[in-house]
């Protein structure tokens, strides 16, 4: 019993040692563009968890950092527009679209055969009654 404890506490002493360093959000507007893209979902993720609680007690590289992921001159606001979407991207939405528009294309021409073969049944069920 005695060294279960101590396994426990020292188990947990180990855990409780672990630390989480926050990413350098320190000029971020001049180090965005060279970023990698797990470094820059790291800092969105650690900015969106900061400002979950009071936005006093971030600090002002923070708050700056926040402003310039937010409104900043980068992706869709690039002023170069470049870097908005990759050549993949674009791919896969063409194929997507263009799969989309042939099944729209072959439900439309369904509806029309159904509506001709709708009309020449009631047609010949005109024919059939008995007057």
């Amino acid at each position: 019993m005695i060294l279960a404890l101590k396994r426990h506490n020292i188990v947990r002493r180990t855990f409780a040692q672990i630390s989480y360093n926050p990413p350098d959000v320190s000029e971020i507007a001049s180090k965005w563009r060279t970023l990698q893209p797990l470094l820059k979902e790291e800092i969105i993720e650690y900015l969106n968890w900061k400002m979950e609680d009071n936005w006093d007690k971030m600090s002002k590289n923070e708050m700056k950092a926040v402003y310039y992921i937010s409104y900043g001159d980068w992706g869709p606001r690039s002023s170069s527009g470049t870097g908005q979407l990759p050549p993949s991207y674009l791919i896969w939405k063409s194929l997507f679209s263009g799969i989309l528009f042939t099944a729209l294309g072959v439900s439309v021409t369904n509806m029309i055969k159904d509506k001709r073969t709708n009309a020449k049944l009631q047609e010949l069920g005109e024919l059939r009654k008995p007057d």
